[in-house]
């Protein structure tokens, strides 16, 4: 988007006469996920939402994890440096491998131009060989990110949510699969890799419950 340094919440402050708080969606559905939705009652929790690209919120000690301000940006961390081009205009970043927008590509791809991510969720529960394929392929790419994320942070859960999380277990099977054999993995607490329960709305979820602290 473009600006730098623009006011958001001082201008709606005064207009609507209530408080206001700017935050990041990735951020407030990790912690809706994390009070309420699937990761409720765990910690540490890591939430990966896949759409446009990948967003990530972290939750420690039932607080939103910031780092200086932007942690969580791990859609741009780079998976494969020969891989196709970013739209940030780095290559082969993470969300260029599994996202939203990569899935809605490949569904384009088999099954006509105006198909979605979720015709080919559908098409792979119908038993379409191709679009279980690539749901499959997309699952491996995820767990190379989520295990960097579990290496690093150790998480009890890492929630996926956005709109590739309808796919479920023909997303999460692979990618769990793989995260089997992350070093450490038969010493460490078992990772919940699971798909988020609050749907479009944990985003919204999450700021009312922000708003009510």
């Amino acid at each position: 988007l473009p600006g730098e340094g623009v006011a958001v919440a001082e201008p709606l402050r005064r207009r609507l006469g209530v408080d206001v708080t700017v935050d990041n969606d990735a951020n407030l559905a990790a912690l809706a996920e994390s009070r309420i939705g699937a990761a409720a009652g765990a910690d540490p929790v890591v939430m990966l939402t896949l759409g446009t690209g990948i967003g990530m919120g972290i939750v420690i000690g039932g607080q939103i994890y910031r780092g200086m301000g932007f942690a969580g940006e791990v859609g741009h961390v780079t998976v494969d440096p020969e891989g196709e081009r970013c739209p940030c205009g780095r290559q082969g970043c993470w969300e260029t491998r599994v996202s939203g927008r990569c899935l809605d590509t490949e569904a384009r791809r088999l099954l006509g131009d105006t198909a979605a991510a979720g015709d080919l969720v559908e098409a792979a529960r119908g038993g379409v060989t191709g679009a279980v394929d690539v749901l499959a392929e997309a699952g491996r790419w995820l767990a190379v990110g989520v295990e960097a994320l579990v290496l690093t942070l150790d998480p009890a859960v890492v929630v996926v949510g956005g709109a590739a999380a309808a796919a479920g277990d023909l997303l999460l099977g692979p990618a769990r699969a793989r995260l089997a054999s992350t070093e450490g993995a038969h010493h460490r607490r078992s990772l919940a890799l699971t798909a988020g329960i609050l749907g479009a709305d944990a985003g919204a979820i999450g700021a009312a419950i922000r708003a009510g602290e």
